[in-house]
C-alpha cells in the first residue's frame, strides 16, 4: 500500500450521533442525519448501511430506550 493511502472507516461514535439525530427527532431517517453531518466524506451511505446492519441489534435499541 502506497504510504499516502489511508483507510476511511466509520467509528462507533458517527452511529451514535446518527442514531441520537434520528431518536431525539432532530432528523427523521438515518440517511437523513448521514447526509446532514457529511458522513459521506467518510464513505458512502450504502457502506454505512451494510456495517449498520451488522452491528447488534441492541445497541441502537439501547440509544432510542435512553433517549
Amino acid at each position: 500500500m502506497a504510504e499516502d493511502q489511508y483507510t476511511r472507516e466509520f467509528t462507533l461514535a458517527h452511529f451514535v450521533q446518527v442514531m441520537l439525530d434520528v431518536a431525539s427527532g432532530h432528523r427523521p431517517t438515518p440517511h437523513a442525519a448521514f447526509r446532514r453531518r457529511q458522513l459521506d466524506a467518510i464513505a458512502s451511505v450504502s457502506a454505512f448501511y451494510r456495517k449498520l446492519g451488522r452491528m447488534e441489534p441492541a445497541l441502537p435499541a439501547e440509544i432510542v430506550r435512553r433517549t
